[in-house]
């Protein structure tokens, strides 16, 4: 027995290495890096950060869906997703983070971030969108589909850092009792 299960060990081993079916990949790009950064420093310690975050893992589904809803919710994925790190309600979602550029400004993405934003919407998870402002990388944007609300800042000397804070708990409601989510 011990001898079949090296072989088979062996065997495995050279399928892997004579051409590998898996390599390994960056789990996010650099945009989301530099939002985990900023949320880092307006958020302080008290809150995690949890990049790539699949919707299927925020929110039960409770209806039918039709195909293409189906697809996003079981294969879609929220760039940064804030939770509290310590207390009651610490596994809960406090705020969705979508990193956006350029490559969603296409009508496909268009409509890919719409049904992940609707998603969000009826499970009650607030979502801040960012942007690069300009081409230098120095300057985002945090805003919110639902309204016109929107605040800027500068990672090279943190210019409006108490605001970006700001905006952050409002919308993460943060500063609101947790009591509600008691099943």
């Amino acid at each position: 027995m011990l001898n079949q299960n090296l072989d088979q060990l062996t065997i495995q081993q050279s399928i892997f290495s004579s051409s590998p079916l898996f390599i390994p990949k960056p789990i996010f790009n650099g945009h989301e890096e530099k939002m985990l950064d900023v949320l880092s420093i307006a958020l302080g310690d008290d809150y995690r950060l949890n990049p790539q975050v699949p919707l299927k893992q925020l929110c039960n589904k409770t209806d039918n869906l039709d195909s293409y809803h189906w697809q996003m919710y079981t294969q879609g994925v929220v760039d940064i997703v804030i939770t509290k790190k310590h207390g009651f309600g610490n596994k809960f979602p406090l705020l969705a983070i979508e990193c956006q550029s350029d490559y969603h400004d296409n009508p496909k993405s268009e409509r890919g971030d719409a049904c992940k934003r609707m998603i969000l919407d009826i499970a009650g998870i607030p979502l801040v969108q960012t942007r690069e402002i300009g081409n230098d990388r120095r300057y985002y944007r945090f805003f919110n589909h639902l309204d016109s609300d929107f605040v800027e800042y500068d990672v090279v000397t943190r210019k409006w850092l108490d605001k970006l804070t700001g905006y952050l708990r409002r919308k993460a409601h943060i500063d609101v009792d947790l009591d509600f989510l008691v099943a």
